[in-house]
């Protein structure tokens, strides 16, 4: 008979091969990446010698390579009649992967942890990336950037072909904001001995001069005042009477509940030796009765939110638990309630009649989760609060867990001022000034600590607990701690009337409405696309030959330094 080999092994063996192809292109760029690590470092040189050789025979030809001059001719792109040439295919492509590196730099630092994927150290060829193509594929970054460039070329040719039509023009602040821009990208390449040109080159690949960035930007900045008036049109038009019939429709998507949540784990058992299977799932019943005869027992001797806590505290060994975070779910949506314990978990919270004080155990697929209702499900609104930071670390940055000295200073420090600024006029002016000049925050430092229009769901549970505590009112105090410090809290205002659910479905329907008028515009018979794969091929090799040799550069740095 012949073999026949399932879908699951083509598939690894595709994988496989995909693997190696990857692996053997990185070490063919490797043997050149030294060579063009040493070009970028003598770059500065190199074109003082080249111009002072100009009538050397053949050197004009060099010139016009290496500048790029011969990539602004030939199309990557059309759009009906407009061309998008090489030239402009490696900006947006190196546009792309800029704008995801900073991505991926500001989820590290917000979180600590990498969010998108993509590893900084190693070239966008010899990676694959987490998001699939359009065919259900696996593809490299370099494969999603080449696609991505497309999109984002597409997306500023057809609005700025809209912009030119409504008679848009740049104002005389835009254009001074240009060229302060171009000047700024100056001196960061004279610092490093570099013309403006050559660092272009060098940051976003060959062709890229400065009058080009400079229509780019130029370009860009009307299409962004295009786009962004057009999305505040259709924001504009969502009414009030429409916000109001689709909240009405399904509630359950834009209300929160508060909960309180506590889990006993359930262990997964093992097969023993010579056990049948029927043996030990008799054996996993029995242990997970065990835990929900417990589950239920903390259920019972609920009485209050105040027990909860309590009951919580005596079912952990920690003795480090604390009960207040551990098991706080303040103003969760039902999606995120749903995820925290079941979908009957959820339909149970954001059920009718469902109302504070209720109790439930639920089983999901590792634990018994007890619920408790702190506040049944009701539609939030902001609020504007004012806070100071004494944080545990002096380096806001550092991600490490504080020590017990580390969080006693803190505690103390807060403590001292929350005690100074009352016994002076205790004003929100006086405590405002206070922020200025002793919070941590660098997110509201300068505004004298102010949040406002704070919404659920946008900071750290025990700091949401206090601002959204609906018996709040303007000139409260007090001191929360959170993951991050001790915050002295002052609040301003519980804005009643500005509830989540008006904004959430306003930004929804003119997303909606604007992606439809983007759409619409690519559908149009005058902007239909035509792609030049081979010139396209050729852009995003120029935007990768100068991304790798910036990526080496940065690695040769940080091999240095540590």
């Amino acid at each position: 008979m012949p073999n026949k080999t399932s879908s699951k092994d083509k598939a690894e063996q595709y994988r496989n091969e995909r693997k190696e192809r990857i692996a053997k292109a990185a070490k063919k760029r490797k043997k050149n990446l030294d060579k063009r690590l040493k070009l970028q470092k003598l770059i500065g040189k190199v074109i003082a010698i080249t111009l002072g050789a100009a009538a050397v025979l053949g050197i004009a030809f060099y010139i016009l390579w290496f500048t790029g001059i011969f990539e602004t001719s030939p199309t990557a792109l059309t759009l009906g009649e407009q061309k998008v040439s090489v030239r402009d295919y490696t900006y947006y492509y190196s546009l792309m992967y800029n704008y995801t590196v900073n991505q991926a730099k500001q989820y590290q630092q917000q979180y600590g942890q990498d969010m998108i994927g993509l590893d900084l150290t190693k070239s966008p060829e010899d990676q694959e990336c987490p998001y699939k193509n359009d065919k259900d594929e696996t593809q490299t970054w370099a494969e999603y950037f080449r696609t991505s460039a497309i999109d984002r070329a597409k997306q500023y040719e057809l609005l700025y072909r809209e912009a030119i039509a409504a008679k848009y023009a740049l104002t005389d602040k835009e254009n001074k904001e240009i060229a302060d821009q171009i000047e700024q990208i100056r001196k960061t390449a004279a610092g490093s001995n570099l013309s403006l040109n050559a660092y272009l080159r060098m940051f976003y690949g060959k062709g890229i001069t400065e009058k080009f960035l400079t229509a780019q930007l130029k370009k860009e900045t009307l299409v962004s005042r295009y786009a962004q008036e057009k999305y505040k049109s259709y924001e504009k038009a969502v009414t009030d009477k429409y916000i109001s019939d689709t909240y009405k429709k399904a509630k359950d998507n834009y209300d929160v509940v508060s909960l309180r949540l506590f889990s006993f784990n359930l262990e997964k058992l093992s097969k023993k030796t010579g056990e049948t299977d029927e043996q030990l799932a008799a054996r996993q019943k029995e242990a997970d009765a065990k835990v929900k005869e417990k589950a239920d027992a903390m259920l019972a001797a609920v009485k209050d939110e105040a027990t909860f806590l309590t009951l919580a505290a005596k079912n952990t060994a920690d003795k480090a638990y604390d009960a207040e975070t551990a098991t706080i779910n303040y103003y969760k949506k039902y999606d995120s309630v749903k995820s925290s314990v079941s979908e009957a978990g959820a339909k149970w919270a954001f059920g009718d009649g469902r109302k504070a004080g209720d109790k439930s155990v639920f089983k999901t697929d590792s634990a018994y989760v007890v619920v408790y209702v702190v506040r049944a499900q009701f539609p939030a609104n902001s609020v504007d609060v004012r806070h100071i930071l004494i944080s545990f670390k002096e380096d806001t940055q550092d991600t490490t867990e504080p020590t017990a000295k580390e969080i006693e200073a803190a505690r103390k420090k807060a403590a001292e001022l929350y005690a100074k600024w009352k016994k002076g006029a205790a004003t929100e002016d006086s405590f405002s000034a206070l922020a200025k000049t002793e919070s941590a925050d660098t997110g509201s430092n300068e505004k004298g600590g102010l949040y406002d229009d704070m919404r659920v769901g946008t900071m750290v549970a025990p700091f949401e607990k206090w601002s959204f505590d609906p018996a709040r009112k303007k000139g409260d105090t007090g001191i929360v701690k959170t993951d991050y410090g001790y915050h002295i809290m002052y609040f301003v205002a519980n804005n009643k009337d500005d509830f989540d659910y008006e904004e959430t479905i306003r930004t929804a329907k003119a997303e909606d409405d604007y992606n439809a008028y983007e759409t619409g515009l690519s559908d149009k018979a005058e902007y239909k696309l035509a792609k030049n794969e081979k010139n396209i091929d050729k852009g995003m090799k120029n935007a990768l030959k100068a991304i790798d040799t910036k990526i080496a550069s940065d690695n040769s740095s940080s091999s240095s330094v540590s």
